[in-house]
């Protein structure tokens, strides 16, 4: 039976790890009406018209209407429009170290300095040219040179250190393409996520597939990385997973590491294993891995080079948890504090005076004082949210655990605390949010139907049109001659004739 105190700790022990597990298996669900209406959302994008006449006949409407949605699709212009206006209004980044005001003050001053050194070099030109002609090119260069400089803005050197470092960074990432595909997801799928990770000892980032991510949070947080957890589903090669995941595992026997790791992943993906309609819905069950995906199998297990470039589809949690530690403030002769977090493994001198009061988070602590020459220490016992991470395959099959690297947050490690994937829903207010191709859904498929239709009554068309002057017949006509059912013949005739060449005027 599952310890429900454990699923709060950093885990310590592999059973504490395999309880959160079955603690985040069971709780990693998804809506399934809100997948499938995702996954419309993309195969509409891309064109398909299945998921169109899917909807349309769960809205009760007649085949022969459905037949008529043609291929026309004005979905991907649109989005590429969109993205395209975007692109133009990214701004351009810079770290910024000083307030406004010193800013200004900085500008002004580098101006003033640069328009003087271009007046002394101005004058000194002017006073050894003879030719007027080239004092007057000397002025009006300066002239240009002083109202160049309305656009220079101060920046130290470290500032410019950092802004070329920013710009290598975002070149490196891709960091603008990244950016429009978190357009993209929040047009078709309104939510967008983004992980960060640290890859070959360097830091990452990657936009997640929005079908693929459930998480666990309050309603009036927007951010899931300020929730309980974030989970998602990807399929790897195996070699891959084991590259990201297990970056260690060529160092020392290699195939028998594999074979130890792989040969869980081919035990779970036998056929003769528990049918998983068995199993509970979860959003791995739901999300179908593509079409070219290879799983391993028996035979696969002679053939390294086969076992490697097979696929495994692995699960990534990230939840928060909390880990002991102890949180030391000094403070010297002038009252200045200095704090530090440190392991639970420290121990407070002997002589330290140990009382029960509430920290300035307001958290009941374990309070520990001592003096040490002029400075005064004072060690908190808490706990302080922590970042752990579980990758298995979809059945539970653990490939690693631990702390990634994370920063710690010495001010606020409660309040700044967050999980390594960010992202969420788009906000709604006292209702259901909808993405932009949600709510253009409707229009689309009526688009898409008159599309069918025009060209349907095009192929009619008999190249020649005869003019018929409406006001040359009997208005007579419109109220005797009446059809069986009590319509206008003449009104019957005009409707039926319009479609085959006939153009009426008046």
């Amino acid at each position: 039976m599952m310890n429900e105190d454990n699923i709060f700790k950093s885990p310590r022990t592999e059973e504490e790890v395999e309880e959160l597990v079955k603690y985040l298996r069971l709780n990693a669900r998804v809506d399934e009406e809100d997948y499938q209406r995702m996954e419309r959302n993309f195969a509409i994008v891309d064109g398909e018209l299945e998921p169109v006449r899917e909807w349309m006949r769960r809205c009760g409407i007649e085949d022969d209407i459905i037949d008529m949605v043609s291929s026309y699709n004005k979905m991907p212009g649109k989005i590429a429009l969109y993205k395209g206006l975007y692109e133009q209004q990214i701004p351009a980044f810079r770290p910024i170290l000083m307030s406004t005001a010193d800013i200004s003050k900085k500008n002004r001053e580098y101006m003033n300095l640069l328009a003087k050194q271009v007046s002394e070099t101005l004058n000194w030109v002017l006073r050894n040219t003879k030719d007027p002609q080239q004092a007057e090119q000397a002025i009006q260069a300066g002239k240009e040179r002083i109202e160049e400089l309305k656009y220079f803005l101060f920046k130290n050197s470290h500032e410019r250190f950092l802004e070329g470092a920013l710009r290598m960074t975002m070149a490196k990432e891709d960091i603008y393409n990244k950016m429009k595909a978190t357009l993209e997801s929040l047009i078709i799928t309104d939510r967008a996520f983004i992980e960060e990770y640290w890859q070959d000892g360097e830091p990452h980032l990657r936009v997640l597939n929005p079908l693929t991510v459930a998480w666990s949070k309050s309603e009036s947080v927007s951010d899931v990385s300020k929730g309980r957890f974030v989970a998602y589903s990807e399929v790897y090669t195996i070699e891959d997973a084991l590259d990201k995941f297990v970056p260690d595992w060529r160092s020392t026997n290699p195939t028998k590491k594999v074979k130890e790791r792989v040969g869980k992943f081919i035990r779970n993906y036998l056929p003769d294993r528990k049918h998983k309609d068995i199993d509970p819905l979860y959003l791995w069950d739901i999300v179908s891995p593509a079409t070219t995906v290879t799983w391993p199998d028996r035979s696969m297990m002679y053939d390294m080079g086969q076992v490697l470039r097979s696929n495994v589809e692995v699960m990534v949690y990230e939840v928060r948890v909390y880990r002991d530690v102890w949180y030391l403030t000094s403070y010297d002769n002038e009252g200045i504090p200095e704090a530090v977090i440190l392991d639970k493994a420290f121990k407070p001198p002997e002589d330290a005076v140990m009382e029960r009061t509430k920290n300035r988070f307001g958290i009941e602590v374990r309070r520990y004082r001592w003096n040490e020459g002029d400075l005064e220490h004072y060690a908190d016992k808490m706990m302080i949210p922590r970042r752990y991470r579980i990758v298995t395959d979809r059945f539970g099959t653990i490939i690693t655990h631990g702390e990634p690297r994370q920063p710690d947050n010495i001010v606020n490690p409660f309040l700044e605390f967050s999980l390594s994937i960010k992202g969420g829903l788009r906000p709604a207010i006292n209702g259901t949010g909808y993405s932009l191709v949600d709510r253009a859904f409707p229009y689309h498929v009526s688009y898409m139907m008159l599309m069918s239709k025009y060209l349907t009554e095009l192929s009619r068309f008999q190249l020649t049109v005869s003019s018929i002057d409406a006001s040359q017949i009997d208005p007579e006509m419109y109220v005797s001659q009446r059809d069986a059912d009590g319509t206008n013949i003449i009104q019957n005739i005009v409707s039926k004739i319009r479609r085959v060449g006939y153009m009426f005027y008046n």
